[in-house]
């Protein structure tokens, strides 16, 4: 063989040495494919590779799972790319590679005590006998989305991206929505929820007041994005699963967690407690049409205890409402009302009584004088018990029901609210001195009044007069009184003990007496040509007396009070709006003289 050809042999048998000696290295680093691999299979490799790799691509916020989750998954999300594989050769001499660990147990139901398991040693063993797998576990879709991720990193784009179908939010149906319109559906929901009524009751009285009023909010707003990305978002493997969760189940529901503020469940029973406490009713009389009188028993109040209260409502709320009209029963304490109708039952005669007349053309004095006997018919004192009218009645402000009308003020009649309650005053005061009950404050008005003579009367004036009385008998006594057609009249029913052949009379006297004067004044607030008269009335000292007989005969006699009026002048006012000079002039002419019919006279000029 020459020299030629000898290279070209050499230069051959190594080339057939290289490819003997390299390829099995070469081969010998390629994985081996499971030995159901088909060209199929490796479709869906690459599938998942591209799936992955598209996750990746919008998928910027870390992706959290729940301790379950976890647990069923460990291992899925890992790629071949990231495992072993060993290498052993037959007896034909071809080399083959075990199976991935990662394959099996991506496979292996987590529950299935015959699935793969890694041993002490390291090595792994594999079930034995079947290449059947068990069913995979049923896991909570809902459990593989515990985190929500950013609206922006959705596939697609926030605005065209939408809801997979049978996605719900509570029992709103979200499938196919844009984030906006999922947005909208949460918050009709949290809406509807806030303004659910919430019943308090206590006993028989209730109060409603909506769900935002005991601090009601949602602590997973996350739950909008959650419905957006559910079987839409995450590797593979997650949604597969909820894609064959939605296939078995129907639908996927998202409940929102609701949880309430103590401190304004406090803050709004407090402020509802007025509607919802029970008074209590004291024991009560009752004036039969036949003048006899009857006892009612009283009736114990409640009142709502705001503290346990709010904590029982709070456990409700959280635990076992979520939405919808509802009802809790309030933490309440007995509030026990005061009285013995045992002793009532004593209250059966008159001792005393009082009226006097008003003008019923008086409207506004009127409704005062109506309200004040309405407010006092009933009341019940017990022995040593002590009557407040201011108390009683109140203050006469518009708020308490009273109107302007005309009352006195340093000597001069005034329109003010309570207008009129002076002489409810007085009418009572008449009937406490027939009932001999000991007062205990009165004071006379500024001037007389036309309605009783002097010093029978019992000015009110909040925070300056008052009229009080105690009763002094060894029993109850009851409060009767009523007004109308033109009579305003009190009645006090209790236990008579004084002798019946025992009667009383009342007589003012007086001591001393100032007449009026006569003044003219201008009021530029009337027509030149018109002119009123006001006061007009004498200032005395008188005194009232009890004049006391036996038997019709006269025993002794028992000065009751004092009483000083002022003296208030008679006061013509002359209007002078739009008077001309002349005018002026010959009205201070006519004034000059004192004389009242000089001025009429002038008046016509």
């Amino acid at each position: 063989m020459n020299q030629k050809k000898r290279r070209i042999f050499t230069i051959i048998l190594c080339i057939i040495l290289a490819i003997v000696l390299v390829v099995p290295m070469v081969v010998s680093l390629v994985p081996a494919a499971p030995a159901d691999d088909t060209e199929e299979t490796s479709g869906y490799e690459e599938t998942y590779d591209s799936d992955q790799e598209e996750a990746e691509s919008y998928d910027d916020t870390e992706t959290y799972y729940d301790d379950s989750a976890e647990e069923s998954y460990d291992g899925s999300d890992e790629t071949e790319d990231n495992t072993d594989s060993s290498e052993s050769t037959d007896g034909s001499g071809e080399t083959s590679e075990a199976a991935d660990p990662a394959d099996a147990s991506e496979n292996a139901d987590p529950a299935d005590p015959s699935a793969s398991s890694e041993d002490t040693s390291g090595t792994e063993s594999s079930a034995s006998g079947t290449d059947a797998q068990e069913p995979e576990e049923q896991v909570d879709v809902t459990t593989l989305y515990q985190q929500q991720d950013r609206t922006s990193n959705l596939p697609n784009g926030a605005d065209t991206f939408r809801a997979a179908d049978g996605v719900y939010i509570e029992d709103i149906n979200v499938s196919g929505m844009t984030r906006e319109e999922v947005q909208n559906a949460f918050e009709t929901k949290l809406l509807a929820l806030a303004n659910a009524e919430i019943t308090l009751h206590m006993d028989e009285e209730t109060d409603t007041v909506p769900a935002w009023k005991m601090g009601l909010f949602c602590t997973n707003p996350e739950i909008i994005d959650l419905a957006m990305i559910i079987g839409q978002k995450g590797n593979v493997l997650r949604r597969y699963r909820a894609d064959q969760y939605l296939a078995q189940n129907g639908s996927v529901v998202l409940t929102l967690d609701l949880t309430f503020d103590e401190k304004e469940i406090r803050k709004t029973l407090t402020g509802e407690q007025d509607h919802i406490n029970i008074d209590p009713i004291p024991v009560k009389m009752v004036l039969n049409d036949d003048q006899t009188m009857s006892a009612v028993d009283k009736v114990d109040g409640l009142k709502m205890q705001i503290e346990e209260s709010a904590e029982k409502i709070k456990t409700f709320l959280d635990q076992d409402w979520h939405g919808g009209p509802a009802s809790v029963e309030v933490v309440s304490k007995v509030v026990p009302a005061t009285g013995d109708i045992s002793q009532l039952a004593d209250v059966k005669d008159l001792l005393g009584d009082g009226s006097t007349e008003y003008d019923e053309s008086e409207t506004d004095r009127f409704h005062n004088i109506e309200l004040a006997a309405e407010i006092i018919d009933g009341t019940v004192l017990y022995p040593g018990e002590e009557f407040d009218f201011n108390k009683i009645v109140g203050d006469t402000t518009e708020e308490n029901g009273c109107v302007s009308a005309g009352s006195y003020e340093n000597g001069e009649i005034v329109d003010s609210f309570g207008g009129g309650n002076c002489q409810a005053s007085t009418t009572l005061y008449r009937a406490v001195l027939e009932a001999e009950l000991d007062v205990t404050e009165r004071h006379p008005h500024s001037m007389t009044v036309k309605y009783v003579e002097p010093a029978f009367d019992a000015a009110i004036a909040e925070d300056v007069k008052n009229f009080r009385f105690i009763n002094n008998t060894n029993a109850p006594i009851y409060i009767h009184g009523t007004a109308g057609g033109g009579v305003v009249r009190f009645e006090i029913y209790g236990k008579e003990t004084r002798d019946p052949s025992r009667t009383l009379t009342f007589e003012s006297r007086t001591i001393s007496e100032t007449e009026y004067t006569t003044q003219f004044v201008y009021d530029e607030e009337m027509e030149a040509g018109d002119i009123k008269s006001t006061g007009g009335r004498y200032g005395l000292v008188t005194e009232l007396w009890k004049l006391i007989y036996e038997n019709g005969e006269y025993v002794d006699e028992v000065q009751v009070n004092e009483s000083e009026y002022i003296m208030a002048p008679l006061t013509y006012h002359i209007g002078i709006q739009g008077a001309s000079e002349e005018y002026i002039a010959r009205m201070d002419d006519a004034i000059a003289t004192q004389s009242p019919d000089a001025v009429k006279s002038a008046l016509g000029g």
